[in-house]
């Protein structure tokens, strides 16, 4: 196994010196400290480094690195970003997420829990080292684009999008996309954790003709609105007197995970059966596998991101390999995808054959 060259770019001496000893437990990983002395770019332009930890927090901010820039220049380097968890620590990491960073971690506010948080960031941390050595054995196959089945010409009741920390900059796009008259209501499942879930609705919902709200419990689904499940809660779907309610409570972690993917999956297949559209983006660990075969085994229709592309695409490529999903397509797609299949109209020809026709907004 090759080895793994790490960077870390932040200005506190202590959380530069910690994430650094975490990563030199990983075998296989060679770490860099990026001094006050050095220039980011030149350092980076140097020295072929396969994952660069930044801290993107501004009130912190080392250098002003750009990371459009980077994912242009280097598309092979992966960024990680750190900040603190807090709400300016969120800010900073879903601004950066939408930007090109791929994963996250986050540290505690004050830096004399930094040394009790050593057992988080090696969890963490490890998830990405696993990520990028497996980038690099070249295990993962090459999915082309594809519809693997025919859509079925009927209209989901509603969509669920699941996704981990590198599909956010896909979800963003996705929801800009969505006109606001789409006719079916949608839940997003993201592995983030409360607080940041908060601000990802914020904003998203400046972003997107949809309205774009993080859930409580007892929201009722409503057409053109997406509820994000908040971080540290699971959310299933219950059957209210006239409407379909969601029903938020703190049960055991599935999958490592809460929210958790499978437990939303599960809940509206039974529910909604054949007319339900799950979209997965990303995700780490298992999260989603489960869910994805509960989907199918109850009619629904599955729409995967192309996994080759993506730094955390292992669970999609076992969705893929399964044979669960039905559609295969890039980021640029998804979202004209999903209204296509939302706003779904049947019309018959003078020759006699049925068409499938989009309905204009």
């Amino acid at each position: 196994m090759e080895t793994i060259k790490a960077l870390i770019i932040d200005n506190n001496i202590l959380e530069r010196q910690v994430f650094s000893n975490v990563l030199k437990s990983f075998s296989d990983v060679d770490v860099r400290l990026l001094s006050e002395f050095d220039e980011p770019y030149s350092v980076i332009e140097k020295e072929d480094f396969d994952v660069i930890f930044l801290d993107v927090q501004e009130s912190n901010s080392i250098s002003t690195i750009d990371l459009e820039i980077l994912r242009s220049k280097y598309p092979s380097l992966s960024v990680v970003a750190i900040a603190k968890r807090t709400r300016e620590g969120a800010v900073s990491i879903l601004k950066a997420l939408n930007r090109g960073a791929v994963d996250f971690v986050t540290k505690p506010e004050e830096n004399n829990m930094l040394l009790l948080a050593k057992n988080h960031l090696k969890k963490r941390l490890g998830l990405i080292i696993g990520s990028l050595k497996e980038l690099r054995s070249g295990k993962r196959g090459q999915i082309k684009l594809r519809s693997i089945r025919k859509t079925k010409g009927q209209k989901p009741g509603i969509i669920v999008i699941g996704t981990g920390s590198e599909g956010i900059r896909t979800l963003y796009k996705v929801l800009k996309r969505l006109p606001e008259n789409l006719s079916v209501p949608v839940i997003v499942v993201a592995h983030l954790p409360k607080m940041f879930t908060r601000v990802l609705a914020e904003s998203l919902n400046q972003v997107s003709k949809l309205k774009v709200i993080e859930a409580v419990d007892g929201d009722a689904l409503r057409n053109g609105t997406v509820c994000i499940v908040p971080g540290g809660f699971h959310a299933e779907v219950i059957r209210g007197d006239r409407e379909y309610l969601l029903r938020l409570h703190r049960g055991p972690k599935e999958n490592e995970e809460r929210p958790s993917i499978d437990v939303v999956f599960r809940s509206i297949s039974r529910i909604f059966r054949e007319k339900t559209l799950g979209v997965m983006l990303s995700g780490y660990r298992k999260d989603g596998f489960v869910g994805a075969q509960f989907l199918k085994e109850y009619g629904g229709e599955i729409l995967i991101q192309q996994p080759d592309s993506l730094f955390a695409g292992a669970l999609l490529n076992d969705i893929y390999d399964a044979g669960l999903c039905d559609h295969v397509y890039s980021e640029e797609f998804l979202s004209w995808e999903i209204v296509k299949r939302a706003h779904l109209e049947k019309s018959i020809t003078k020759k006699g054959f049925m068409t499938v026709s989009v309905a204009r907004t």
